[in-house]
């Protein structure tokens, strides 16, 4: 059995007893409707009271802020680690901007800020996994300003949120997992349901374009190195060779050229998107 905790603090325009209320009323039933989708065994709240003690102990030790509350999540041991998966926000966090350039596999000069950033985080991932017993990687893309606080935080374009799912894609993510809470300010908390038309459609068309080539990109990829200053996955299926291409770290957008291993031919090309 593996137990996992959330701390959580509520935010700023609500009182605890709003954000308790919420978690309890509207929260909980949601976690209750999916909890055997998601394989939870068991979902605990634990609601902090307010009590000067409390505060009156921990101040003198440098105690943080009390928290407005705990979620206790439990699944069976065997099935939490079917997935892994990557949720640094590089478009939106400033403070992510400055914690990427520290990895030593980090190109020296490289715009963190950028949907090849996200295929660079499904590559650190994939050295955590054992050979003998692969795991599919997902990644969390924002799509607008993820519950930031640091002073600098943006949010992504929809644009952005395409190149950073296909980013990843190319480099072997078999998830994406789209995080949508926002603080930004100009729209709601929930942002694919708040954040204006633009958002909604890009979204929609992203996840039928996943879902329509899902066939393709399920299959083995060839290992295949094109040269040509994009992070590419080339794959073949029935009868067709596909070229994932995205702009890589270091690189530019402008033309490319594709030059197709000796064993493919054909005659025609199609630009799927």
């Amino acid at each position: 059995m593996v137990k996992l905790l959330f701390c959580l603090r509520r935010l700023p325009h609500l009182n605890r007893d709003a954000f308790q209320r919420y978690w309890r009323e509207t929260h909980a039933p949601l976690v209750a409707a999916r909890a055997s989708i998601l394989g939870i065994r068991r979902y605990v709240q634990r609601h902090s009271v307010d009590e000067p003690r409390f505060e009156r102990m921990g101040a003198p030790r440098g105690g943080l802020a009390a928290y407005d509350g705990v979620a206790e999540l439990w699944w069976d041991g065997d099935r939490v680690m079917d997935a892994a998966s990557a949720d640094k926000y590089t478009y939106t966090s400033p403070h992510i901007w400055d914690l990427v350039p520290r990895s030593p596999d980090w190109p020296k000069g490289a715009q963190v800020a950028s949907s090849a950033s996200y295929g660079w985080q499904v590559d650190q991932m994939k050295k955590f996994q054992d050979p003998a017993k692969l795991r599919p990687i997902w990644t969390f893309i924002e799509t607008a300003m993820p519950l930031l606080e640091e002073a600098g935080a943006i949010s992504i374009t929809p644009d952005q949120l395409e190149g950073a799912a296909w980013s990843a894609i190319i480099h072997e993510a078999r998830g994406v997992a789209f995080f949508q809470h926002n603080n930004n300010g100009r729209c709601g908390n929930y942002s694919l349901l708040e954040c204006g038309p633009a958002l909604q459609s890009k979204v929609k068309a992203l996840t039928a374009q996943i879902r329509q080539l899902a066939p393709v990109i399920n299959t083995q990829s060839y290992v295949y190195d094109f040269a040509n200053g994009t992070d590419t996955m080339l794959k073949a299926y029935n009868g067709s060779a596909y070229i994932f291409a995205d702009v890589g770290l270091l690189e530019s957008p402008g033309s490319k050229t594709f030059t197709l291993p000796a064993a493919i031919t054909g005659e025609t090309v199609t630009v799927v998107g």
